[in-house]
């Protein structure tokens, strides 16, 4: 696995996209969903630290970071983090922001995962039904 993703980001110009959680609570480096920020998240926070380690290898990569506002759609998750689903979209575009602006600093993006991927949604939907219908 580790020869084929080395195979793929040496190609020309390559983009990696990083996913990361919302700004969730944590402690110790470990998510434990009690509230939710609108700063960066802590894994937003660990890739940057990766990313910046193979900067200089891959210079023209294009490194996309990807919240998943999507998450704002599972009432679960809103109710253990204590907001409503607009409050949890406002606090992830803050996110989204925050984290755009510091991985400027490196020439990088951050954006909303289903800016990214619009169908996200859609799709995961749809696989869902697949597996348990």
């Amino acid at each position: 696995m580790q020869k084929r993703m080395g195979r793929l980001l040496l190609r020309d110009n390559p983009t990696i996209i990083a996913p990361a959680c919302p700004d969730y609570s944590h402690m110790e480096g470990k998510y434990t969903f009690r509230s939710l920020g609108k700063g960066i998240p802590l894994l937003a926070q660990v890739h940057c630290q990766f990313l910046k380690s193979i900067a200089d290898y891959l210079p023209d990569a294009r490194i996309i970071i990807a919240l998943a506002d999507h998450e704002a759609d599972d009432a679960l998750l809103c109710d253990a983090v204590g907001v409503s689903h607009k409050t949890f979209c406002a606090y992830v575009a803050e996110s989204v922001a925050k984290t755009n602006t510091y991985v400027s600093e490196f020439g990088w993006t951050a954006c909303a995962m289903t800016h990214y991927i619009p169908t996200l949604v859609d799709d995961e939907r749809r696989i869902v039904d697949e597996l348990t219908g």
